[in-house]
């Protein structure tokens, strides 16, 4: 019975230890994803048109994949 139990604590014990892993490296993904600045249309259009590529003028596919993120 105590022994039983000990193994049952022992591995829930090394269950949340690896969670709380998995949960740090979440935390620091997030934390540089939300340091990284993304390109949106709204940002393209507050360029002046001389410096934004050929590319972004006027594609209907920017405002598309901006929204990818968000859905």
């Amino acid at each position: 019975g105590l022994r039983r139990l000990v193994s049952s604590l022992t591995s829930i014990l090394d269950k949340i230890a690896s969670l709380e892993g998995v949960l740090s490296e979440l935390r620091a993904h997030t934390a540089r994803a939300e340091a990284t600045p993304i390109a949106t249309p709204t940002m393209a259009a507050e360029a002046t048109p001389s410096e934004l590529p050929s590319y972004f003028k006027d594609n209907p596919w920017l405002r598309i994949l901006s929204a990818r993120g968000r859905e």
